[in-house]
Order: structure tokens, then sequence, then C-alpha cells
């Protein structure tokens, strides 16, 4: 009778979604019936009833024993169940916080019919495919998604939940809050408490890494997909890749693809104003200095702490781009994990696992390097608003970039046939147990479900070829595009490697006015 009675209080709630839950169910987040049930439809009873799913109790991975009190607290932990206490478990390959979709690689009336996206190569589509790309990545900053966010403006508000307040999202907005907020430290009210126990990053820094940016990138496909169903009837769309194995420079910085660069400011290099992205705003702004001491916090901060969101920029600090060799020795280990290799130092070389390695967090000195490997070595290079997790999303290369890394994932994966049971349970970071299920997601996912290979997953590539000899053929098919100086150099330091020197001569009158409007930068 309890039950029902929560399922029904649930039902009562309007027909919306906020946050990365259903609003049908926002009143019960901080009420005894905690409840999130809702009726998907076309039906009539809470999660489709029989044959489609039903309300059970969710069964969340028991993580912590001796954390700091603190750490506790953290509402993330224990995913969702600070939220929810029931929810929907859908059956067979029905999907949804009502159970109201599909799974991922299924589509139709009863789900059973395969659903498979092809992720492309950037430069290997039509230029009409390239120019509806752009145009669906820019109407996801305008379509609402079916979430709305947390308010996180100060530290009292999370950790624990306290009156909660959610604001409708767009679909960009969304993807890059549920990013930030699975990587922000603990909320602790003080920075004494932030810099002793502020240590928490659950989609980075351990095994749950690779699985959490791989659902991450399919909820993102999924919601670019109906977009480009929408709007160009653009049914077979998958998420393009930018293969940067081997690249000498941003060649997806161009603006019929993620935007060409623009001018400087205090701040970096803005996006070419012809650009759809040139305007963008920044959202999950890392906050000053200023507005983190207002805050008490210090760096423990949730994404609305700084006092306005600041527009998207780069600041490409180098060129030296993730190469052939760096991604044969990754396809070459082995072991997933090793138990407690994040504390050893970067070339303890048996205790780098594939996805630490993959991550960018060891290899050896001639592959790491300054700027670490593969997935942080792009992030890395081109800083700016996508230097770090608060940001990163704001930068539509970030898609194309989570694309490759997948891509990368997949080839390990049929080289190496690994289990589920490959993947760590123990000495493992908070929230990357392979059971846990993965943070800011609703409905609730375990690491260990998308674990598996692509072809359970609803896509796969268009081929397994990397690096010069595949960016060889596309300029001999002239699909390539050419560089102009300031792809070449950074706002402060001019240019970005003694041998883009070499390039002076392509283009003497634009280093001319370059220099003449930057006059500290060296040649």
């Amino acid at each position: 009778m309890l039950l029902l009675a929560l399922m029904l209080l649930s039902l009562q709630q309007p027909q919306l979604s906020l946050g990365l839950i259903p609003t049908v169910c926002v009143a019960n987040v901080t009420s005894k019936a905690s409840v999130c049930c809702p009726v998907p439809k076309g039906f009539s009873q809470p999660c489709g009833g029989r044959g489609r799913g039903e309300c059970v109790r969710i069964q969340a991975y028991q993580e912590f024993e001796n954390y700091h009190p603190g750490l506790v607290k953290d509402d993330r932990l224990m995913w969702p169940s600070r939220f929810f206490e029931f929810g929907c478990q859908c059956d067979s390959r029905y999907w949804g916080a009502d159970c109201g979709e599909c799974f991922f690689g299924w589509r139709g009336p009863r789900c059973n019919q395969r659903d498979v996206r092809l992720r492309r190569n950037i430069f290997t589509l039509s230029p009409a495919e390239r120019d509806q790309y752009r145009e669906i990545s820019r109407l996801m900053r305008v379509k609402m998604s079916p979430y709305s966010v947390l308010i996180e403006k100060y530290n009292n508000q999370s950790d624990p939940l306290r009156s909660p307040v959610f604001v409708p999202a767009t679909v960009h907005y969304w993807l890059v809050y549920v990013h930030r907020y699975a990587s922000r430290r603990t909320l602790f009210p003080d920075a004494k408490q932030c810099q002793q126990f502020g240590i928490l990053d659950l989609n980075h820094g351990g095994p749950g890494f690779m699985t959490w940016h791989r659902y991450y990138t399919m909820m993102l496909e999924r919601e670019l997909h109906k977009i480009a169903v929408e709007r160009f009837n653009w049914t077979t769309f998958g998420l393009p890749y930018w293969d940067w194995v081997d690249a000498t420079w941003c060649e997806v910085c161009q603006n019929d693809i993620v935007g060409a660069p623009g001018e400087c400011d205090n701040f970096g290099q803005r996006l070419h104003p012809a650009s759809p992205f040139g305007g963008w705003d920044e959202f999950c702004t890392t906050p000053s200095a200023k507005d983190r001491q207002q805050l008490g916090g210090g760096s423990c901060y949730g994404c609305h702490a700084a006092e306005r969101f600041g527009k998207l920029v780069r600041q490409w600090t180098s060129l030296s781009l993730p190469t052939t060799a760096e991604v044969n020795y990754g396809l070459s280990i082995p072991r997933y994990y090793y138990p407690e290799e994040f504390n050893r130092p970067a070339q303890d070389l048996e205790n780098c696992g594939f996805a630490r390695y993959l991550e960018g967090h060891c290899g050896p000195m001639e592959l790491y390097g300054k700027i670490g490997t593969l997935h942080n070595k792009v992030h890395n290079s081109v800083m700016g608003s996508f230097c770090c997790a608060a940001t990163a999303p704001n930068d539509p290369i970030f898609f194309m970039h989570h694309s490759q890394i997948s891509r990368l994932v997949h080839m390990w994966f049929l080289r190496h046939r690994p289990h589920p049971v490959d993947m760590a349970n123990i000495n493992v970071s908070p929230g990357h147990d392979r059971q846990s299920y993965m943070v800011g997601f609703y409905p609730p996912i375990r690491h260990e479900e998308v674990f598996t290979d692509i072809a359970s997953l609803g896509y796969e590539y268009d081929t397994l070829e990397f690096g010069e000899p595949v960016r060889r053929r596309l300029q001999k098919e002239g699909r390539m595009p050419k560089p102009t100086l300031k792809h070449f150099v950074n706002c402060q330091r001019g240019f970005l490697h003694p041998q883009h020197r070499l390039h002076r001569h392509e283009f003497e009158d634009e280093l001319q006015r370059f220099l003449a409007e930057h006059p500290g930068a060296a040649t």
C-alpha cells in the first residue's frame, strides 16, 4: 500500500522533466515520498506496467564505510539515493525514467528493431552534411532539453541537499552542467575543509572515466540525433569524430566546423565572429578568486559559483597532439586497470593500465612528456574553455574529441576482449566502482553496463584506421583544409613551436599585421 501511495503521488506532478530527473517526480526529491515512477505516454500504469517496466526500490551501491563525515554528506555518493528511493526498472530493451523509450541500439514501438548509428570522420562529411552538423550543434544551445539543472550558487545548497532550486536547461547547458556536477568537489563550507577533504572527482581520475564519458557521449549523440531528425530528417546521424592522431595543427578549427581562430583579448583567443559558436556563453565558468573568497569554500564550488557566465575562448599552448606511437602503445596495454595505480608515479609502467593511460595520467616519458597522453594531451593543448572539467564541454571540439576517445576504446576492446569483471571494484575512487551508478545520469545506469563492445550500445565507426595515412588520403581527395597564421600562434607568446616559423613565408603579410597588434609576441 505504501509503494502504491508513493506511485500515485508521483503521478500527480506536471508532465515535464527536471534536473537529471523527471519533473513529475521533483516534489518528491526532499520528501518522504522519494519515488520516481512516472506513467509513460500511451500507458496507464507506472513505468508502463507488466512487460515494460515496474516500480522497484533502487539498489544503490554501498561504497563508503570509512569516509570523513563531510564526504558522507555528498549528495552524489550512492547515486541517486539522496534523491529517490524508488524508480522504474525497465524490461529488456526499454529505457528511460518512465520506460517510455528504447535503450541504445533499438527502436520501434516494441524496441525490437536494431538502430545503429555510424560515427564518421568529420572530414568525410559532405559540405551539406557539415553545414547540417554545424546547425545541429548550434540548435542544441536553444533547444530545451527534457531536464533542468540544480542551482549550486552557494555551498550550503547541496551536500547535503537543502531546499533545492532547479532551472530549465537547453540541451547544451544540461550537458555542460552534468559533466561539472559529477566532477566537482564536495561543497564544503570553508576553504580549510575543502583543501583537506575536497578530493572527489566522480568522472575523472579513475577507471570510471572511460565508462562515464562513453555513456555521456551516447547521451549527447541521442540528443543531437533528435535534433537532426526534427530539423533535417537525418535519420542516420551519428556523432562525428576528429582524428587528431599525428595532426600538427587544429584542422577542425574552421568556421564550417567548430570555429576558426578570432581576435585576442585578456582571456585568450576568441572564435571568429563568422562562426555560429563565436558568441557562445561559457556555462559553469570558473569563479574568480574574489568570488571564491566570498563563497568561503576555496576550490570547492558548483556550476553557478561565478558572478556570471563568461564567453567561449581557446588558448592554444601546444600543437603537440597525440601521435601514432602513443596510440599504438595504449592499444598494446593488456590490462584495463591496476589496483591503486592512480597513486603511483606517471612513469610507473608496471602499474599503468589502459584506463589511466587513455585518460592521460601515465606512460613512458618519451610519450607522456609535460602535458600527458591521449585525452589529457588534447585538453592541455587547446586550453581556454577546453582546459578543465568545469567548462570543457562548452567547446564543440569536446564532442568530436570524445567520439575519437570512444573510437580508441573500441579498438582496445577488439584487441583484448575484456569482460565486465576486468573493470575494478576494489581500491578505486568513490563513484568509479564497476557496480556504482554513474553520477549525474537518470535513469541510473552502472559502469559495468557500458563496459562492453559497442555492438551492444548502438553505434559503430566508419574505420579503425587513424593518423597520417588517413590524413594523406583525405588530402588527396581535397577534403582537408589549410591553416592560417592564427592556427600557429598563442595570443601572448607568439609562435607555439619553433617549427612553425617555417610557415612564415606563407603568412608574411598576416604576420606583420599580427605583430603590429601584439608587439610583445615573440617570433
